[in-house]
């Protein structure tokens, strides 16, 4: 038998007074077997956050009534249940998922409702016409907007800003309705947000370089986001 074979040395996996654990790391199956390996029983995590979902607009039309849909009456409400799943896979938690019809009374019902919630996201009325009520319904509520419109396209008309909610500021985000528009946004400014909120270090995605197969084009002057597909 060589010397050493089927023998773990002291000190292999990690030496005395060594750091093993940063803070701001997922807990991963990984994770706690090393948490369980060094003798701790509990580590301390930071909570969800929880994220209320406000959809606007009365053609929304959910799936149990896509009838209407089928004969023109109104439109799919693909944004929230698509929106849930990517707070979920921030690591956030949906605390509300509700569609607010076109009126102020109802509007600010749905935002006053969700007073709890660490961050709030509107979806839709978030342009200039009439029936676009978000801003006006919040700034009654003294709303503190940070900044609207993005030069971007798809999701220019994005906006962000704060609500007090008693003793602490809750933020907003206003994501346009259009759904590829609604997913870059929320992917690009929402996402890290809820990330960094969790204690996370790590809150945005790696990049990779490409070769492009045909000419991409976008308008001048905007960050363009395109739609692509990768072949590795």
């Amino acid at each position: 038998v060589e010397p050493g074979r089927y023998v773990r040395p002291g000190g292999e996996d990690a030496r005395a007074g060594e750091r093993v654990l940063e803070a701001g790391r997922l807990v991963t199956s990984g994770v706690i077997g090393l948490a369980a390996a060094t003798g701790h029983v509990q580590v301390f995590v930071h909570r969800r956050p929880a994220v209320t979902l406000v959809a606007t607009g009365d053609e929304l039309r959910e799936p149990d009534r896509y009838d209407d849909v089928v004969l023109g009456r109104g439109i799919p409400e693909s944004n929230t249940p698509m929106l849930a799943a990517m707070v979920r896979d921030a690591g956030g938690m949906v605390s509300g998922a509700t569609i607010a019809r076109d009126d102020e009374q109802d509007l600010g019902q749905q935002i006053d409702e969700a007073g709890d919630a660490d961050v709030l996201v509107t979806i839709g009325g978030a342009s200039l016409g009439e029936a676009d009520l978000v801003k006006r319904v919040l700034d009654d509520r003294g709303f503190k907007q940070d900044f609207w419109r993005v030069g971007m396209r798809p999701g220019s008309p994005f906006s962000y800003g704060f609500l007090r909610r008693g003793s602490r500021n809750q933020p907003i985000f206003g994501l346009p309705v259009n759904p590829a528009s609604a997913f870059v946004t929320f992917e690009l400014f929402v996402r890290p947000f809820l990330l960094r909120l969790a204690g996370h270090t790590r809150c945005f995605r790696p990049s990779v370089a490409c070769v492009a197969t045909e000419p991409l084009r976008g308008p001048q002057n905007l960050a363009a986001y395109l739609r692509v597909s990768l072949d590795r």
